[in-house]
């Protein structure tokens, strides 16, 4: 179990300085590596966001396979707001308050989304995360990666 251990502490402490020095963001880095920005997260340790307030967004888990499924626990705090660029067409988030309320905005349309409530849309728009009301908001989001389109064989030459 230790060596299991380094074996991934090594790579968590590695990546995050090399993409450092080659200036690269999380999802450059991901779109080159082809991998998931939240792959990346999870591999560096760190929060995909905390907010000022004390929100947060952590990767729990990602799958394999042609078409990976990302599960991702928040925390959002009254007022604050996660503001997320449009994705990959394909992909598909949905959102489970499990406590408080939250406001899902999907291409300037706002979504009031209270516990034991779920939506889902495409991530393929401008979207966005906001606490509201009085207390704490809890959920869980899953981001459904489409898969990659299948690749034919190589061009033979004549």
């Amino acid at each position: 179990m230790a060596e299991t251990e380094e074996a991934l502490r090594t790579p968590a402490r590695n990546v995050p300085a090399a993409r450092t020095r080659a200036e690269l963001s999380l999802d450059e880095l991901g779109r080159r590596a082809k991998i998931s920005k939240g792959a990346l997260v999870a591999l560096e340790k760190v929060p995909l966001w905390a907010g000022e307030k004390g929100s947060e967004a952590r990767l729990m888990l990602t799958t394999s396979g042609p078409a990976p499924v990302e599960v991702w626990r928040w925390k959002l705090e009254p007022g604050e707001e996660y503001p997320s660029h449009p994705h990959q067409a394909g992909v598909v988030e949905t959102v489970s308050v499990t406590a408080g309320q939250m406001v899902l905005v999907t291409d300037g349309v706002e979504h009031p989304v209270e516990a034991g409530q779920t939506a889902t849309f495409d991530g393929d728009v401008a979207h966005a995360y906001r606490g509201a009301g009085a207390g704490t908001c809890h959920l869980i989001m899953t981001v459904h990666i489409p898969p990659a389109p299948a690749q034919g064989p190589p061009a033979q030459a004549n």
